[in-house]
């Protein structure tokens, strides 16, 4: 009984296991007998391209444990890697800048008075031995305008950071800002037309993977249909650092895609958010009932989802050329393509 319990609680993994057990056994082998599949290199280049899609895949877990879909987080990747492309190698006020700089000065003001209104309310609920966070209720000092004040402060260090880059080109830090500050916006906005309109998720977030798209071809113009980034010529030579081995061990794309995992694994498993959402995801109507704001929390996980897409799309801008470009008479070339664009 216990083998059978065991079996059924790691039936998931069971699909991975194989996977891996058909690339070992019909990996070819070197002259020397090792199998070339579980090489360290060729290990470490798996993680590396996997890493993208683990990044949005992470970010659309808690999508779909609160009952929903996202379909425009590709789209997201798309919009996001316009951006970085564009600010990494065009000066001056271009249509990222407009798009982008915005984006990150809301994104901070925000993140900057949840953070202090967070504080604030864990105070309050140490000192007075409140076992549920919805029963306290900070006066308006605490409440709104110190949480006010911080976003604010927030914002300004940001843009102080940010603005001068406007009329150069982006640093390596500016764009992995930008990026995902314009994957954040769009993600709320689904969470918003979902929540209060309620409507399907499948139908607002296709209509948004389309929009994004069309919104990608405007931001890069008609005729760049291709962004080319050149480290250390057109680009900062700083953006190899995205290229780099960690220790020279594991790939930076790589080092992303496990902390992401680590910390969603971290709130979902060991904080009410992550409760709040399996509770969504089990039953809505009940989990309301018993208090909990579920469109606050259905907004917030389409936010982190569209955060995480931008991520995505500024590590795999910094993904190595492929054998083809490296070996053309510009060897550090690097595309983005805007593939689909139709509308």
């Amino acid at each position: 009984m216990t083998f059978l319990r065991l079996l059924s609680q790691t039936k998931l993994y069971w699909g991975l296991i194989a996977i891996f057990l058909i690339g070992v056994l019909s990996s070819p082998v070197t002259s020397s007998g090792r199998n070339i599949f579980l090489s360290s290199g060729n290990l470490l280049d798996v993680l590396r391209q996997v890493s993208t899609t683990g990044l949005v895949a992470t970010g659309m877990t808690a999508v779909i444990l609160t009952g929903g879909i996202d379909l425009s987080v590709g789209s997201l990747m798309a919009i996001c890697s316009v951006v970085c492309a564009m600010l990494l190698t065009v000066p001056g006020e271009t249509p990222a800048v407009f798009l982008g700089i915005p984006a990150v000065g809301l994104a901070s003001l925000l993140i900057g008075a949840v953070v202090v209104r967070f504080i604030f309310v864990n105070i309050e609920k140490t000192r007075g031995g409140v076992a549920n966070i919805r029963d306290i209720q900070l006066d308006p000092m605490r409440g709104t305008l110190l949480p006010a004040i911080g976003g604010v402060i927030l914002c300004a260090l940001v843009l102080s950071f940010l603005l001068p880059q406007v009329q150069t080109k982006f640093g390596v830090l500016g764009v992995l800002l930008v990026a995902p500050a314009v994957g954040l916006l769009f993600g709320a906005i689904n969470g918003v037309i979902i929540v209060v309109g309620r409507l399907q998720p499948f139908i607002v977030t296709l209509a948004m993977m389309v929009t994004a798209l069309g919104i990608a071809r405007l931001t890069a113009g008609q005729n760049n249909a291709v962004l080319p980034v050149y480290t250390g010529s057109n680009a900062t030579a700083d953006f190899d650092v995205l290229r780099q081995l960690v220790f020279g061990i594991v790939p930076m794309p790589g080092i992303f895609f496990i902390a992401a995992i680590i910390l969603y694994s971290v709130v979902l498993r060991f904080t009410p958010f992550g409760r709040y959402v399996y509770a969504i995801g089990g039953n809505e109507e009940a989990a309301r009932l018993s208090g909990i704001n579920a469109g606050r929390v259905k907004i917030v996980t389409y936010a982190i989802s569209g955060l995480l897409a931008g991520i995505a799309a500024g590590v795999d801008e910094g993904r190595p050329p492929s054998p083809f470009i490296a070996s053309s008479p510009a060897p550090r070339r690097r595309s983005r393509r805007l593939r689909n664009c139709r509308i």
